[in-house]
């Protein structure tokens, strides 16, 4: 492993570690990324079979400093109840 990255790990060198995102980047303000992948049919298991679906990739990237884990947790569970019954959408 290279010293650098060694060095890096050690507690103390934590805040001289480099900032992943260049300050002009309009993601390092962002505290909430949400990415949806296209959908695709894979097999999926329902009631204990295997059965032809219809299925997509959702990635949440939240920032924790802006967020902590109960909102994040919460958004992630009223995303799955939104997609899982769509009728539920008020859409008034």
């Amino acid at each position: 492993m290279p010293a650098r990255l060694i060095s890096a790990a050690k507690p103390a060198a934590h805040s001289k570690a480099p900032v992943a995102w260049a300050p002009f980047s309009p993601l390092a303000r962002t505290p909430l990324v949400v990415c949806i992948g296209a959908i695709c049919d894979e097999p999926v298991v329902d009631d204990g079979a295997v059965v032809p679906g219809r299925v997509f990739r959702l990635q949440a990237t939240i920032d924790h400093r802006v967020l902590d884990g109960v909102q994040a947790a919460v958004l992630t569970r009223d995303i799955h109840d939104l997609l899982t019954a769509p009728e539920t959408l008020d859409t008034a």
